[in-house]
């Protein structure tokens, strides 16, 4: 589920993520193209304050959208950074994840061609969190809010990746201030919600506790410094649940690498969180791992958890591990704890 100056990437990095969409750009001017300006203000204008907007017609006029921004992708007639911006917005509404990797990738090639325009960076935050959202994990820069679900009234702010980077650093990368976010949840809060907006979706079964003890988890710093990260991730926001009755396929957790330094005093019970990353993005800042959970009995025995320590864009995910670990655990009851008590290398 996670991290890094990794989002708002290095100039190499993002050619990388967006490098079918580069090959032909010629710099012109810092509009958007007729048709794509006139789609981002239609799109815009169905989502504006009192609208009163029918959301079923909305879709179909968003589905044309986000189709004609396809065409143009494919077709490279993204030219300016408001090209690249009107066609990330447009994109943005789309909810599917493929969808909003685009968007992510159009936004952050928009700030390479227009580095100091904060709507961009805002963008590009925008849509990370919504990806992120997509694949249920947090958030990492607190730009989404939540209906506040069955019992409670109003919008709550989507849970956020826990000290992951400073309040300073994430307004730097287009995300909310906890100031910010107080004033958004009380805009949020004190306006009627729109007749027609579906009802949130029924919220999913929290994570599993994870637990390990000091001499199970320390040998790990030595091991290997991608599992390390992994298991503080794990350990701190919990175990994805299994999804069938013999376990669940692959989920990733994405996240920016400490160090085993900087890990050591949690592993220990010295520390009581996870370390915020410190660094800067380069090409291969963002790690990813891939976890199986296997059951037996209804209940949790061992995890396989696959380590990529190079994915060259996070946007699109392409992950291809390098080394896999099998973790064996014990669980007392299928919604108890889980406890890990083992951890191998895979040949």
């Amino acid at each position: 589920m996670k991290h890094a100056w990794f989002p708002m990437p290095t100039a190499a990095w993002l050619l990388a993520t967006a490098a079918g969409l580069t090959a032909a750009l010629t710099l012109t001017s810092a509009h958007a193209a007729p048709s794509l300006a006139a789609d981002c203000r239609a799109d815009q204008a169905d989502r504006a304050p009192g609208a009163g907007a029918d959301w079923a017609a909305v879709a179909r006029r968003d589905t044309q959208r986000q189709q004609r921004v396809r065409n143009a992708v494919k077709a490279l007639r993204l030219r300016s950074a408001e090209d690249f911006r009107c066609a990330s917005l447009i994109l943005l509404h789309a909810g599917d994840e493929l969808a909003l990797r685009l968007a992510f990738a159009l936004a952050v090639q928009g700030q390479a061609l227009a580095p100091d325009q904060p709507r961009l960076a805002r963008l590009a935050a925008d849509a990370w969190d919504r990806l992120m959202m997509a694949r249920q994990q947090p958030q990492w820069f607190a730009t989404q809010f939540v209906a506040a679900g069955a019992g409670d009234k109003g919008f709550k702010l989507y849970p956020v990746v826990p000290d992951l980077m400073s309040d300073t650093e994430r307004a730097r990368l287009g995300g909310l201030r906890e100031a910010e976010v107080q004033a958004e949840l009380a805009r949020l809060n004190a306006a009627p919600v729109s007749a027609g907006v579906a009802p949130p979706d029924a919220a999913s079964p929290p994570p599993l506790q994870l637990r390990a003890e000091p001499a199970v988890l320390l040998p790990v710093l030595d091991l290997d410094a991608g599992l390390a990260n992994a298991l503080a991730q794990l350990l701190q926001e919990g175990l994805p649940r299994p999804t069938t009755a013999q376990g669940s396929t692959p989920t990733r957790l994405i996240f920016l690498p400490r160090s085993p330094a900087a890990l050591r005093p949690f592993f220990a019970r010295q520390a009581p969180r996870v370390p915020r990353f410190e660094g800067s993005a380069t090409p291969t800042s963002a790690s990813v791992a891939e976890i199986q959970v296997e059951t037996h009995a209804g209940r949790v025995h061992r995890l396989v958890v696959g380590i990529d320590d190079e994915v060259q864009a996070a946007a699109v995910l392409t992950v291809r591990p390098s080394r896999f670990f099998a973790l064996q655990a014990e669980q007392a009851t299928p919604d108890g704890p889980v406890t890990l008590t083992g951890i191998e290398r895979q040949p």
